[in-house]
């Protein structure tokens, strides 16, 4: 899952989403065995992007939104722009806070990750931490 993941961060990179960062929550923060990774990207958009390069890149890559990125990347995704901040996009960001800090039931805090949006190749990062985990198991 974890290596599904970098590479759904990956894709993103390579696209020129790389400014901004990504809550992770759900149940892969949660002492569960998770289905997927729950993952809100705030992004701003590349320099160059006009809102019509937006739809047009990130309609390009289906596999990242919805059925499709849960299918490749075994990510529940949701994206946030923070270009121009308006009172619906601090309603997003609430939502979001809301969703990923507590749980279902009994509704008790929980902790959300947060990672910056990666400028690099992080497979090399992921590699050494599953060495390390392997040796500690």
């Amino acid at each position: 899952m974890l290596r599904n993941f970098i590479a759904y961060r990956s894709v993103l990179r390579g696209l020129g989403i790389s400014d901004g960062f990504e809550w992770i929550g759900g149940s892969f923060v949660e002492d569960k065995d998770p289905a997927d990774i729950d993952v809100v990207t705030f992004f701003r958009m590349p320099t160059g992007w006009s809102v019509e390069t937006k739809k047009q890149v990130l309609g390009s890559h289906p596999e990242l939104m919805g059925t499709e990125a849960k299918k490749k990347y075994e990510c529940d995704p949701y994206f946030v722009e923070l270009t121009d901040m308006t009172a619906g996009k601090v309603k997003q960001i609430t939502y979001w806070y809301g969703l990923l800090s507590h749980q279902r039931v009994p509704f008790e805090w929980k902790g959300i990750l947060e990672l910056a949006l990666p400028d690099a190749d992080e497979t090399a990062t992921l590699d050494a931490m599953m060495q390390r985990a392997e040796a500690h198991a």
